[in-house]
């Protein structure tokens, strides 16, 4: 057996801390990145077939994702209906988590919210969707939500669409009302319009790009 208290004993490069270790070597980033993908494939493979076992996942990676959500998702003991919400929520939470949203990019949460429509002829999954999307203590998660449903050009009734836009700009939250005034471009119609003219907006970097939005969707 090695004896490493002899003072001739070389730690492994993994472990070692010197110049040429892998801790700070230039490969360390590569390996760092390759985890971080595998993981993250893993936590969308685990989360879309049961949240159980997502959380198995995630608690091996917890800088990825928030524990709590597969946590909650585990332990709580609910109706069907219940649980397929929490899915949801659970796999939209885990691709935010995993990559940020931006503007023009294509990104996970656009496809998990393209299947579940598909995937049920249920009217609830709409009030999920507003759910998600007013909740006034994540808006970080509500307002992607938002963006990214404003992102689906044919979902839901009129009705609903107005509704879910006239609710989140009543919102504190800068962002969730940023999220409903791209929506409500995106989705356009007159009763768009008609909210968006009616709306009072406090921010004047928001305020001042309504009126614009208003005349692009009034031509």
């Amino acid at each position: 057996m090695m004896n490493r208290s002899d003072a001739s004993y070389d730690a492994p490069r993994r472990l070692a801390v010197e110049r040429d270790s892998l801790a700070i070597s230039s490969d360390a980033s590569l390996y760092k990145k390759r985890v971080m993908e595998l993981a993250r494939r893993l936590i969308f493979e685990r989360a879309s077939a049961e949240p159980a076992n997502a959380l198995m996942v995630t608690a091996q990676f917890p800088m990825l994702v928030d524990i709590a959500v597969f946590e909650k998702a585990e332990t709580l003991q609910t109706p069907v209906e219940d649980r397929e919400q929490e899915r949801l929520e659970v796999m939209l939470r885990a691709a935010f988590e995993a990559e940020p949203l931006e503007d023009g990019m294509d990104h996970p949460a656009d496809q998990i919210i393209e299947n579940a429509l598909r995937s049920t002829e249920d009217q609830r999954i709409f009030d999920w969707f507003s759910y998600f999307s007013l909740d006034a203590k994540h808006p970080n998660f509500a307002s992607s939500v938002l963006r990214c449903l404003g992102r689906q050009t044919h979902i839901g009734k009129a009705a609903w669409r107005t509704g879910l836009v006239r609710d989140a700009l009543t919102m504190d939250d800068i962002e969730i009302r940023d999220a409903a005034v791209q929506a409500a471009e995106s989705w356009g119609g007159q009763e768009m319009i008609d909210v968006l003219i009616s709306h009072d907006e406090p921010e004047s970097w928001l305020r001042e790009c309504i009126p614009e939005i208003i005349e692009d969707l009034q031509e």
